[in-house]
């Protein structure tokens, strides 16, 4: 029997769960039960189950084998990409500087100097967000040529820590746009816009990274999602 038939059994067994067939806190069938029912090997039923986890949509519970977790409508997961389909990234500014005000605060002056890059997202023909990024400088790393190559920010930082040590904390406010920001896209200083603060950090709790995505009126909606989400859907 091929090695991929746990994800086919992972994907009968997520339809189950998603059409209701297993219930908030339901156990699941055993390994034996399942192994059986599909004739193949505890084993695989057990990738399978590993596969339904690492989705949230099942956890392991002492004794009593996987049980089918409650989802949650209270907590939503807003999806933030560097750059969406379809748009383009235009380059402004790359500089290296000294950090102050938010920067500075975000970084927690543990460095003397960053990387700041000033971009915008086109999106038919208009900029509709403007976004500025700030890394700490350390010399001999390019991180610079590896934002030009418009890698993923969360990316870049995969060489120095392992990736599923890190994690990102989001903030959504209003703030007055300051010039160079209203400039490019077309609104005046002081203007009132929407901007998103991400903030990189290791597995030790150090920022690592900072950027500031300030939306413009045309950018769209940002939409956060609850419940079951399986590859960005429910």
């Amino acid at each position: 029997m091929p090695d991929y038939i746990y994800k086919k059994i992972a994907d009968l067994l997520r339809k189950d769960i998603l059409s209701g067939k297993y219930g908030s806190e339901d156990i699941m069938p055993s390994e034996n039960t399942l192994a059986e029912e599909y004739s193949t090997s505890r084993v695989t039923i057990r990738k399978s189950f590993a596969i339904l986890a690492e989705e949230g949509l099942i956890k392991p519970r002492h004794g009593k084998g996987y049980i089918v977790q409650h989802p949650s409508h209270t907590t939503f997961e807003l999806e933030f990409s560097d750059l969406e389909t379809g748009d383009a990234r235009h380059y402004h500014k790359i500089t290296i500087v000294e950090p102050d005000g938010d920067v500075a605060v975000a970084l927690k002056d543990r460095t003397k100097y960053v990387v700041m890059t000033r971009s915008t997202i086109i999106r038919n023909g208009k900029a509709v967000t403007c976004d500025e990024k700030y890394i700490p400088y350390r010399r001999g790393e390019p991180v610079v040529e590896k934002e030009i190559n418009y890698v993923e920010f969360p990316d870049m930082f995969a060489e120095r820590f392992p990736p599923v040590s890190m994690w990102v904390r989001l903030e959504v406010a209003t703030s007055a746009a300051p010039r160079d920001v209203a400039r490019l896209l077309g609104y005046a200083e002081g203007q009132t816009l929407m901007v998103v603060r991400r903030y990189i950090y290791s597995g030790n709790a150090e920022c690592v990274g900072y950027t500031k995505r300030w939306v413009g009126m045309d950018y769209g909606p940002i939409v956060a999602k609850s419940g079951y989400m399986v590859n960005g859907r429910l």
